[in-house]
């Protein structure tokens, strides 16, 4: 290189340092250090790049050369490089660090992989490169910056040397300014922490005198901080004098640090402050400058002794605790236990406290360990049943769990342990759960509807009856409100009722149902209930709910109906009974009514039907007579069956006229019903009541004695009509009796004669043998046609016809003496006859006789129970054989000589 062109470089140098030595700028303008360099160097284009912290990543701060080239690149780019950081590339950067000039051989080269290479060459185009060199920048060994430097056309006429000298010089004022930077950022933090520390912080010399201080220094002093500069410590706080110079003299005597605590007064009010002196700068061993920093510890002190309090207020709680709790540290150290803790494991009286879990409980199980292990990882683990298994082989149930606890910094610094012996509580629980479930089993059983409801009457349970009934299953109804579920309205107004639940809650007492309550269930069925509400109480005797137990009214709302029916009407004619006539008599028997009439009715020859054809049939001829009664008479008028066959008839404002044409009605009625089957009549008896001073009851005694008059004079005849009637009957059904009764009439009548009975008595055994059968009429038509050999029970009915004939004959004048005939006409001699089991003379002689003709013409006549006919020669013989036992000797021997000889 040409000497006189090293001079000029080296003025340069010398020109560029002095820039930099007397540069106050705080900040570096890379871009006319670029320009330096592109004029110290006589490069084309120069690129300045700063390194991080780390000396691999770099920014390009600077770009010097002509301009719209540089744009041009740029555009190519498609970015603005200047500012843009590039990362650090292995293998290209490298080989940059090894000197401190590097020759490269393209700008491919140079860029690497950071920008495409397809941009790079058109780039070199631009920018016409001829070399490349790098020029490094380092402090202390460690790269802080380079210089890319770019030539054309053989341009580059340097001496590495000197391009190393600027760097060094670039390198040397980068690390000025930097240390200017963080001289300066260093006095502005100790400023602002003068100005915005919360600490008292003082500098004094070693005679006392404040250097600088905090702005709070000045505040607490009380002085303004540029008038505190400068004033010695006894003009300042003149008390503290002593006890500060004393601090002095051991800080020079020990180069050590002094603590202490002080106590200022601040706005009339005791502060205590934690200050720490210390030395700052010595001189001939001796320190010349001190610090001090003091901090109100008064909180913190109050805080501390809080926490005192809290920490003696936790372990009180903790050893007082009903639960067994015991506090470990990350090691499983006892730190706190509470007395249940101690009782419970049998371990009270011992010191367990900083002692290992495990040393205490040796023969721990691995589970727990496992336990303890997770708790520290920070899981919280619990269980609510666990058998504890004692040393005496007992086992007791616990509750328990296992949590981590942290310290302030969210480390975790152990564990808490807490355990309940919940064996009683399991035993009880066991026995409510075992009571509820008997509760809840009868009551979801019961034939009863049932709901309860919390206090704000909303559903919580259900039966299964409730659920039939409302239509509403249990879930549907949970949770809703009772008048949803229950909805009930009033049967006549169709108002809706009042909610039971809240009636019960708001009154506090039981409420019954009102009458007449209708449940409309969800389906909209009408369902007549009864119920009551009642409070539910806990053991404090406070409300939690209410419940309500209801009914289907319906079968019961009709036997209610049912009984006031029968109360008041005839079960059999469905007429009104004597209760309500009677009733309605006296309710009726008022002046607006007058003409009040009344008629009253008894039925001819019941007695005798019922004998005769069963009580079936009398009910027949009751039931024939109401409708017949019911038919001749208005809506409005009252007929009533007020006796076995007795009615009586209430006619308001019915005069005389239409009374008896009423009772004709009836007549008519009767007749037309009287002609099917058999025959019957009514006894009729009627009279008015026309003015108000009449006694209603005379009016019907009047009546009645005219009934009783009519009936006298008809009953006589219909009974014989009805008796004949019967035997008509009986011949229809069973045709062979009546050809039995026919030949029993004339062979009795034709023995009466042989044995010389005349006139009247032999008319009357005639009609006695016509008459003799007449009690089957009672008899049940299989019986009496049955074909074979009759069993006990059946013959046992079939002996019963001479006491039925007997009392159908009986009703009537005309056969009173026939009636005894037929009663005994199946005696014997000896006594074990029936019905009566007479014997001899006290047997009636008509009886006997039809009682021998009887048995003659069953065993010569066929029968459903013989298949064949016994001969007269075997009947006679069987008539002989039988005589003084069943039969009259004397009567046979005249029957066989002189009647079927």
């Amino acid at each position: 290189m040409d000497r006189s062109y090293k001079e000029i470089q080296m003025l340069k140098l010398n020109k560029y340092a002095r820039e930099y030595i007397e540069n106050k700028d705080n900040n570096i303008d890379y871009q006319k250090i670029s320009e330096q360099m592109k004029e110290f160097s006589g490069a084309e284009y120069v690129m300045f790049n700063i390194f991080d912290e780390n000396g691999k990543d770099f920014t390009l701060v600077g770009f010097e050369g002509n301009k719209n080239n540089i744009e041009k690149a740029m555009d190519i780019i498609g970015y603005n490089i200047i500012g843009k950081k590039f990362k650090y590339e292995e293998g290209r950067n490298e080989r940059f660090e090894k000197s401190i000039v590097t020759k490269v051989e393209s700008l491919k080269k140079l860029v690497g992989s950071a920008l495409p290479a397809a941009a790079m060459s058109m780039i070199e185009k631009v920018f016409k490169i001829d070399s490349i060199l790098t020029v490094r920048i380092t402090k202390d060994e460690k790269t802080i910056g380079n210089f890319t430097l770019i030539f054309t056309e053989n341009h580059n006429k340097n001496d590495n040397e000197m391009l190393k000298l600027f760097a060094s010089q670039v390198g040397l004022f980068i690390d000025k300014k930097s240390f200017e930077q963080k001289s300066l950022e260093s006095i502005q933090r100790f400023q602002s922490l003068l100005k915005n520390s919360v600490s008292i912080i003082t500098i004094v010399d070693n005679k006392g005198n404040y250097i600088d201080a905090s702005d709070s220094a000045a505040e607490l002093i009380g002085i303004k901080k540029e008038k505190l500069i400068g004033k010695n410590f006894k003009e300042v706080v003149p008390e503290k004098v002593e006890e500060f110079m004393l601090a002095l003299s051991t800080i020079n005597k020990t180069k050590k640090p002094v603590y202490k605590e002080e106590i200022y007064y601040v706005n009339n009010e005791e502060r205590i402050y934690e200050s720490i002196v210390f030395p700052i700068e010595e001189k001939d061993n001796e320190v010349v400058l001190f610090g001090s920093i003091a901090n109100d510890i008064t909180d913190r002190k109050k805080a501390d002794q809080d926490l005192m309090h809290s920490h003696n207020l936790i372990k009180y709680i903790l050893e007082h605790n009903p639960s067994g709790v015991a506090v470990h540290d990350k090691d499983l150290n006892y730190i706190y236990v509470s007395e249940k803790y101690l009782e419970s494991y049998n371990i009270k009286g011992k010191d367990i406290i900083g002692k290992h879990h495990y040393e205490v409980f040796p023969d721990l199980p691995q589970k727990w360990r496992d336990v303890h292990k997770q708790s520290l990882k920070g899981e919280v683990i619990r269980k609510e049943e666990d058998p504890y298994y004692r040393d005496d082989g007992s086992i007791d149930w616990t509750k328990w769990e296992s949590r981590p606890w942290y310290d302030k910094d969210g480390s975790i610094g152990g564990i808490i342990i807490y355990t309940d012996i919940i064996t009683q509580q399991k035993e009880m629980e066991a026995e409510i759960y075992k009571e509820r479930e008997q509760f809840k089993t009868t009551l979801l059983s019961v034939g009863d509807a049932i709901i309860s409801t919390d206090k704000d009457g909303n559903i919580n349970l259900m039966n299964n009856v409730a659920e039939k009934l409302t239509g509403w299953s249990k879930d549907e109804a949970y949770n809703k409100p009772l008048e949803k579920v229950l909805n009930i309205i009033n049967e006549h107004t169709r108002k809706y009722c009042v909610n039971p639940a809240k009636k019960a809650l708001e009154t506090g007492k039981t409420v019954e149902m009102e009458n007449h309550t209708i449940l409309i269930s969800k389906d909209g069925r009408e369902i007549p209930i009864e119920d009551s509400a009642s409070l539910i109480k806990d053991r404090n005797d406070t409300v939690t709910g209410v419940v309500i137990v209801f009914r289907d009214f319906t079968e019961k709302k009709e036997k209610q109906k049912e009984i006031e029916y029968l109360n008041l009407h005839d079960h059999l004619t469905g007429l009104y009974n004597r209760r309500y006539y009677e009733e309605e008599l006296k309710r009726l028997d008022v002046d607006r009514n007058l003409p009040l009439s009344t008629i009253v009715i008894d039925v001819n020859g019941l007695k005798l039907i019922n004998d005769a054809f069963g009580h079936n049939e009398g009910d027949k001829i009751l039931i024939k007579s109401a409708k017949a009664i019911t038919n001749s008479l208005r809506a409005d008028e009252i007929v009533a069956r007020v006796g076995g066959d007795e009615f009586s008839i209430i006619l308001p404002k019915c005069d005389k006229n239409q009374v008896s044409k009423i009772a004709e009605r009836i007549k008519e009625n009767i007749e037309k019903e009287s002609e099917v089957d058999i025959p019957f009549s009514l006894a009729i008896g009627f009279n008015t009541k026309v003015e108000s001073e009449e006694i209603i009851s005379d009016v019907l005694k009047k009546a009645e004695s005219k009934m009783y008059t009519n009936k006298i004079l008809s009953e006589q005849s219909k009974r014989r009509e009805v008796i004949h009637t019967m035997i008509s009957t009986l011949h229809e059904k069973h045709p062979r009796e009546e050809e039995h009764s026919k030949r029993v009439s004339q062979l009795s009548y034709d023995l009466g004669k042989a044995i010389n009975m005349k006139g009247d008595k032999l008319d009357m055994l005639k009609t006695a043998g016509l008459l003799h059968d007449i009690g089957k009429i009672a008899i049940d038509y299989s019986i009496i046609e049955k074909n074979g050999k009759l069993t006990e029970k059946e013959y046992e009915e079939v002996k019963k016809h001479p006491e039925i004939g007997y009392r159908i004959l009986k009703t009537s004048m005309d056969y009173e003496d026939i009636a005894k005939i037929v009663l005994y006409h199946h005696e014997k001699i000896d006594g074990s006859g029936y019905p009566k089991k007479i014997k001899g003379n006290k047997i009636p002689l008509e009886s006997k006789i039809i009682s021998i003709v009887d048995a003659y013409d069953a065993m010569t006549s066929l029968r459903p129970y013989k298949k064949s006919k016994t001969t007269k020669e075997e009947a006679i013989k069987e008539l002989i054989r039988c005589s003084n036992t069943q039969f009259d000797l004397d009567i046979v021997k005249v029957f066989v000589e002189k009647v079927i000889s």
